[in-house]
């Protein structure tokens, strides 16, 4: 055990950045690592890779897809990263696709390694997805080679082509009556049938997520799935595929847990402003679920009818149990435009980090779950598989309805519950809503039209808040269905003109030691991009362009501040409000006659 302890840290320590100098010495005793079994490769592969992707939801996904806000960027609410810390990622996503490409060298051609070389190419295939949605094109088929000074990058589409090649491969190869990955992080019980139902899901994923780069490819991948490994999608939250961490030393703890509650003094994720304003303007229990309430006290300023008759308002105000976070409370100076209003309705005017709901430590803890594919998301995949015309055993509002089910079940709510909300307009198939609340800017609103791939997006945007940050990520770039409000504050402004207001980044700009040690791969790979430069507007093949404003354009856009989305919590009288628990009195409760 000691030797593969060695080993394993011997490669660790020697794979920089997977794609530039420093391979030519890893493997000086070619014989060294044949003793190194697949199992111990995996298994720092994947907690390496669970950890890189949890500081990227913290730092980039979660933020970008304004699911959540991170206490980290409340201030600074920045856009993009200094090299220092991309390079970091990079380096480490490198030095885990090297231990799997180990996997598949030292095993690709043994009998009876089989289906772990398969799982090996599985987990690869997850990661490079992520990896190039994030950037664009990277190093694939040569990456981790030592041999080579210069890595190519290969192109964004013919990685996504060979990722789902690779996972069709799988999923008709894996076969249960032979060998297994024991032990196994992701499935305990070392299931060869769990694995395939990964690989058979991730492929579903990324031919949807791929419609715009490879439509015909994407296509022909997901109709092959639905028509002949339809069995293997998940079909209840039992089939989750997850992570978790956990051990006998603090080294395993989640880096959630390191990050925000062992020591530090950081605030935790947050409720994201925008999703607070579509679960406000669709009465969501899923807030409750998965938020704690304020611990601080934030008063709603509101007229109330004072009884049922509806004769009389009167102006009140009232505390509310919830509130969410935007990523900076900055105008960006459009509040000096000649259209500005704000008739001192300003909701964060003031605010204190207590008067914010945060994601519920439970999620955040030493041995904390991520799901990697879950039952509610696959089931709004299959909706809008379904609407795209790839098939399906049911209609594309069925799987839509399975979703938010499930979505409900997941965090603890009732079958009443998600009924109830299943029949609002907006969310209702067939309805809208374009009467929904706006963002507190007056920039966007949480309008839900009649349209079947919008309320797929937004419901599938909605449950999957801590676990669907890169898909969001994904998603929201691929169909613009959900409209984002710009970022007011950015420390690294996404238009390359200015610190005030940018779009959202359509890519993660490339480590400089590309720039440095695989220069002449790396210019070529940027001259591929859109535009040809190296930066965070440049839209990648998955993403769909769209009528973006430039930082002109948002200069002269006005706002309109208002608190709407926190009116009426209660209802629309003062016996609501008494009905609600809540006393009036000074504290409570203050009331003012309007007639």
């Amino acid at each position: 055990m000691k030797k593969i302890i060695y080993i394993l840290l011997l490669v660790l320590s020697l794979i920089n950045f997977g794609c530039t100098k420093g391979y030519q010495d890893i493997n000086t005793n070619k014989d060294e690592f044949v003793n190194v079994g697949p199992e111990y490769l995996m298994a720092s592969a994947v907690k390496g890779s669970m950890n890189l992707i949890a500081e990227l939801n913290a730092n980039m996904y979660w933020p970008y897809s304004h699911q959540l806000t991170v206490s980290s960027m409340a201030s600074t609410s920045m856009y993009g990263a200094s090299y220092s810390t991309i390079n970091g990622w990079w380096g480490r996503f490198y030095q885990n696709i090297a231990l799997l490409r180990q996997v598949q060298k030292l095993y690709g051609t043994k009998p009876g390694y089989e289906n772990r070389v398969q799982i090996a190419k599985i987990w690869e295939s997850y990661m490079f997805y992520i990896f190039t949605t994030t950037f664009g094109g990277i190093p694939y088929t040569y990456a981790s080679r030592d041999d080579l000074v210069n890595i190519p990058f290969d192109t964004e589409t013919d990685i996504y082509i060979n990722l789902l090649k690779t996972l069709e491969t799988a999923s008709a190869t894996l076969d249960p009556t032979k060998d297994k990955l024991t032990p196994d992080i992701i499935f305990p019980d070392s299931d060869i049938n769990k694995w395939k139902k990964f690989a058979v899901s991730l492929r579903l994923k990324i031919a949807l997520e791929t419609q715009n780069a490879i439509p015909a490819e994407s296509a022909a991948n997901g109709k092959d799935v639905i028509a002949n490994y339809e069995s293997f999608l998940p079909k209840s939250s039992s089939e989750n595929i997850s992570f978790q961490w956990g051990g006998t030393n603090s080294s395993e703890n989640s880096y959630y847990y390191n990050t925000y509650l062992l020591t530090s003094t950081k605030d935790l994720p947050a409720l994201s402003h925008l999703m607070f304003v579509y679960m406000r303007s669709y009465p969501d229990p899923r807030m409750q679920a998965i938020f704690d309430k304020m611990t601080g006290s934030y008063l709603a300023y509101d007229t109330l009818y004072t009884d049922n008759t509806k004769l009389h308002r009167n102006f009140d105000r009232y505390i509310v149990p919830y509130n969410g976070r935007p990523e900076t409370t900055q105008y960006g100076l459009l509040n000096n435009n000649p259209g500005y209003v704000d008739d001192g309705l300003d909701p964060y005017r003031s605010m204190s980090s207590n008067q914010y709901s945060y994601l519920k430590a439970s999620y955040l803890k030493a041995n904390a779950v991520q799901n990697i594919i879950w039952y509610s998301d696959v089931c709004f995949m299959r909706a809008e598989a379904q609407l795209v015309g790839w098939g399906g055993a049911k209609t594309a509002d069925q799987f839509y309805y399975d979703g938010i089910s499930a979505s409900f079940n997941q965090y603890g709510l009732t079958t009443t519950q998600a009924t109830a909300y299943e029949n609002l307009n907006g969310v209702k198939w067939n309805t809208e809503q374009l009467h929904a609340f706006p963002d507190y800017r007056g920039m966007v609103t949480a309008n839900i039209p009649n349209d079947p791939l919008h309320k797929i997006i937004v419901q599938r945007w909605l449950a999957g808040v801590f676990d669907g940050g890169h898909d969001a990520y994904c998603y929201i770039r691929r169909t613009r269905e959900i409209d984002l409000p710009p970022n007011l504050a950015s420390s690294n402004d996404a238009m390359n003109v200015g610190t005030l207001i940018a779009n959202l980044p359509e890519r993660m700009q490339y480590p400089n030691t590309e720039i440095l040690y695989n220069t002449a791969s790396y210019e070529d790979a940027v001259q591929k991009l859109s535009g040809g430069v190296d930066n965070l507007t440049a839209y990648l093949k998955m993403a769909k362009p769209y009528a973006r404003l430039t930082y002109d354009q948002w200069k002269v856009v006005s706002l309109h501040i208002n608190d709407l989305a926190w009116t009426k919590w209660y209802g629309q009288t003062e016996q609501d409000l008494i009905s609600a628990g809540l006393i009036i009195n000074l504290t409570w409760f203050v009331k003012t006659p309007l007639y």
